[in-house]
């Protein structure tokens, strides 16, 4: 190939390294093949089918070949440059003489010294983009080349077009004085002979010819080329070589050795079965019902697939519902799934059921999962499919090639959603319409997969903005998006459809509230959209059916007086046996009425869920929640055993309660509580006497005051329209959808105004269109919108931040539990990692770093509040020989003593395994 290139190009260096004995380079034309071949391979054999359709809504599938092509062999035309050369070659004498030889005269030590400080010069990223725009290349294709390093460059390239400077020479000494320096015609002529080179190389006879390019094709095609370079520029794959070599062979064959070396697996192939039924057997064990089966086949049916929002019963089978729709819609060409949770512990729990899932999938080809959270190297099943070098296997099956692996390459936080099945919170979807570098590569990921979005009805005003503007991005791709709610607002569901079909104008959002769909209040109910139609239909409901009678528990003004009354009532209900749960809306007080309850029932029978354990601890009762009171529990587990917990157990988790007790909270989420009420229908003796029919006591105060902690969690006024609207009974599933809209809709009336109603109203809608609004600081704009402006605005700094950034509120303070031992070493709470020990004065190796960072756990806000961001990170500030290890350099460090407490200033924090963390002020009673 480098026979089409001539003279001085041949000499550039797109890559440098190796040690002092023996120095390694990778030329400019070498490199830039290098990319090519991995972005044809990408666009022929490994990106999805959806993906190319949606591409090829602008051009032909010729042409998609091509300009991908293109764009990847001229990513790097921009270090066809004299400063960029000269950096490169700066200690490297080899490289110095090679630019000599080839007549090519490098910047100054003045020039280059005053270059190197970024805000007076330009990327090689963006110079690459001016060179293309000198040479009369279309727009957002160059801004492609502009972007290939994850952020548009949109300010510097308007100034130069406006004031008509020659880039070619890139010798300028300021961006923000615009002073040149000649440094001759060599320069000049070794670009113009690259370019001519690169479009050769792909049979581009001018760079004018190339198709126009639409700003959600640049979006996609910009995160290909980003893939395509970060594996051509790893040098396992794509090794270096010797300063003294000018080719590294054969192109092709090392191409060949590089892509087995990688060893992508292909996009996801189908099962190929038409039948559901078998279909459903062969993947869950049973037949779809009525719900499951009218969702694939609405996805079956539909000409375009797009948006499906399903509502329907708790414990109906949602889940399996979207995974056989997502089999359904692989025949369209999707190659992978996103699974979407709230929390990590709901997106644990599903991890696992798309991992059984996942192996029953018949295809011939392997499928790359991965589960995308913070916490996600803390898993104990993920950990295990992480054993090996390149890829991990599920399960051995004799000579069977193992359906799923975990691949090395999408590890990163970056390449996570371009494995085939991914599963995750939230944050992963919301984070699309974030401004952030590299958000191309997260858009390449999503818009090649369904995307199934559970619990939506769970986001606030804040994250629903993020959530419709991925939305309106994914519906420019046509990327299937599965929406799975039990209690979803009417008003929700018509800004979800509107977001994903772009209408955006109030015209087109007036027009859809009269339209039937978008109040329908038919239960369960599918809505879905076919091109640019909507279409709902009513549901067949053949689960359990059930009547929950709502008694009012009236307490007294104190939290003591209010266990007592818990106390109380459970020793009735639980005489003769049976199990409870107690839902709480603050982990304060789930902690003080678990204590009340434990004094009374015994510690064994009282199982505390909440947001402040570590996690290997919350998963242990998590799952000792499920043994007693799961599906498979019998009388004997469930006999007298009290599930306490926040919202942590309202969703997610499959265990079943005799009776049930909760704080007052919005009705959807009230709905979700009273769905673990008698939620399977047991046929036996697990019921005693007196619990056959569901009861949920709902705590309330005798003045109807609203109790601090729940108005702090959901503010008053949901809670007063909840209040006033909840009936005397419940028949479940038929009353979810008008209680949920009673509820939500302002234009229903109370039976009476509550005292204070308008000022709840009025502090309501202020707080919402303050989290509307400041959810606007780092979103990006619609689709269709100049490519180059897309994170312009500025980006969060980080991945950690940015993803905080998607959620409203305070943003949590993480730190490390650990005890102190009298030999001066770290160690873990007593009874998890038995005898594990970590210096202070030594770097943790990787290992025990994801040993020490299992013990991550939230600060309670209200700590936060009283000491300060500031202030906790000068007390709980790492070792300092802990911060060179790369997991934990931003970790902090919380230190209990022997009897598992702290103090910092005048408060005082004690761990136990049982209740988790709690804190008081010191000579406050517990």
């Amino acid at each position: 190939m480098h026979d089409l290139m001539r003279g001085a190009a041949l000499h550039l260096a797109a890559k440098s390294g190796g040690s002092e004995g023996e120095q390694r380079w990778l030329p400019l034309w070498v490199h830039s093949a290098d990319t090519c071949g991995v972005a044809l391979y990408l666009l022929k054999e490994w990106l999805p089918v959806s993906v190319r359709k949606a591409i090829c809504r602008n051009m032909t599938e010729e042409q998609l070949i091509s300009a991908g092509a293109c764009a990847a062999i001229l990513h790097d035309l921009g270090k066809a440059s004299a400063l960029f050369q000269t950096r490169i070659a700066a200690g490297n004498l080899g490289l110095r003489e090679k630019l000599r030889a080839a007549g090519l005269q490098a910047l100054s030590d003045d020039d280059a010294s005053f270059f190197r400080n970024p805000a007076a010069c330009l990327s090689h990223a963006a110079t690459g983009e001016i060179l293309l725009l000198r040479a009369g290349c279309e727009l957002t294709f160059a801004e492609i080349i502009g972007a290939h390093h994850g952020q548009p460059w949109e300010e510097g390239r308007r100034l130069f077009l406006e004031e008509g400077l020659d880039i070619f020479s890139q010798d300028m000494r300021s961006i923000a004085i615009w002073g040149r320096k000649e440094i001759g015609p060599a320069w000049r002529e070794t670009q113009r002979e690259c370019l001519r080179w690169m479009l050769k190389s792909v049979n581009i006879p001018d760079i004018k010819t190339l198709p126009a390019v639409s700003q959600t094709t640049a979006m996609l095609l910009t995160g290909l080329v980003i893939m395509a370079d970060w594996i051509a520029s790893n040098e396992t794959y794509f090794p270096l070589i010797p300063l003294n070599q000018n080719d590294p062979g054969d192109l092709d064959e090392r191409l060949e050795q590089a892509l087995k070396e990688l060893n992508l697996p292909p996009p996801w192939q189908p099962t190929g079965e038409q039948d559901l039924c078998r279909l459903a057997q062969a993947q869950f064990g049973f037949s779809p019902n009525a719900v499951q089966r009218a969702m694939a086949d609405a996805a079956r049916e539909s000409i375009t697939p797009g948006l499906m929002i399903l509502e329907a019963p708790m414990g109906l089978g949602k889940t399996e519902a979207a995974l056989l729709t997502a089999d359904v819609l692989a025949e369209r060409g999707v190659g992978g799934i996103f699974f979407g949770l709230p929390t990590q512990a709901t997106a644990n729990a599903i991890f696992d059921r798309v991992t059984q899932w996942g192996k029953c999938q018949s295809g011939a080809n392997q499928i790359s999962i991965r589960l995308a959270h913070g916490m996600a190297d803390l898993n104990e099943r993920y950990c295990s499919l992480m054993k090996g070098e390149r890829t991990s296997q599920v399960e051995e099956d004799g000579d069977k090639q193992e359906r799923l692996v975990v691949h090395e390459w999408f590890r990163g936080s970056k390449q996570a959603l371009l494995a085939g099945f991914v599963v995750g919170t939230v944050d992963q979807v919301l984070m699309a319409s974030l401004r952030q570098k590299h958000l191309m590569l997260r858009h390449l990921g999503l818009s090649g997969k369904t995307v199934i979005i559970d619990e939506c009805h769970a986001y606030d005003a804040y994250m629903n903005q993020y959530l419709e503007r991925t939305l309106a991005w994914l519906g420019s791709y046509r990327t299937p998006v599965l929406m799975l709610s039990a209690t979803l607002p009417a008003a929700q569901r018509r800004a979800f459809v509107n977001a994903y079909l772009g209408r955006t104008s109030r015209k087109d959002r007036e027009r859809s509230r009269n339209e039937e769909w978008s109040h329908n209040q038919a239960y369960p109910v599918l809505t879905w959209t076919d091109g640019q139609e909507v279409q709902q239909t009513a549901l067949r409901y053949d689960g359990i059916r059930r009547d929950v009678k709502i008694e009012r528990m009236i307490h007294g003004d104190t939290l003591e007086d209010q266990a007592d009354a818990v106390s109380r009532l459970l020793k009735e209900k639980l005489a003769e046996g049976g199990c409870a749960a107690v839902v709480l809306n603050t982990v304060h007080r789930a902690q003080c009425i678990a204590r009340r309850l434990q004094e009374d029932f015994g510690d064994e029978n009282v199982i505390l869920l909440h947001s402040r354990f570590v996690m290997p601890d919350r998963l242990r009762l998590e799952q000792e929640l499920l043994d007693r009171m799961g599906k498979s529990s019998d009388a004997k587990k469930r006999h007298r055993i009290i599930a306490v917990g926040t919202q942590v157990i309202e969703q997610s988790l499959d265990f079943d309660a005799d009776v049930m007790i909760s704080d007052l909270c919005p009705m959807d989420l009230l709905l979700q509580r009273i769905g673990r009420l008698h939620r399977h229908a047991f046929r036996d003796a697990r019921r005693p006497e007196g619990l056959h029919h569901p009861v949920c006591h709902i705590l309330c105060a005798g003045n109807n005051e609203i109790e601090k902690g729940a108005e702090a969690v959901y503010g008053a006024y949901l809670l007063m329209r909840t209040r006033m609207l909840l009936p005397q009974m419940i028949s479940l599933p038929d009353d979810i959808a008008f209680l949920v809209n009673a509820v939500y809709d302002e234009e229903v009336p109370l039976p009476e105004v509550p005292e204070d109603y308008e000022k709840a109203r009025e502090k309501d809608l202020v707080k919402r269109k303050k989290l509307e609004n400041e959810a606007g600081s780092f979103r990006i704009h619609d689709p269709g919108k100049n490519f180059s402006s897309l994170l312009s605005d500025g980006i969060p700094p980080d991945e950690d931040t940015g993803r905080a950034q998607v959620r409203a509120g305070e943003q949590s303070f993480e730190v490390l539990l650990l005890t102190h031992l009298a030999s001066g070493e770290f160690a873990p709470l007593p009874w998890l990692r038995k005898g594990e020990r970590w210096s202070s004065e030594q770097c943790p190796t990787p290992e025990d770093a994801r040993a020490i960072l299992a013990q991550r756990i939230s600060l309670p806000i209200g700590l936060l509040r009283k000491l300060g961001w500031e202030r906790l990170r000068e007390m709980l500030a790492l070792p300092e020989p802990w911060r060179l290890s790369p997991w934990l350099r931003h970790a902090h460090l919380l230190v209990l003593d022997e009897n598992l407490t702290a103090v910092l200033d005048d408060i005082i924090l004690t761990y136990r395994m049982d209740t988790g963390l709690e804190y008081k002020k010191r000579g406050e009673a517990s």
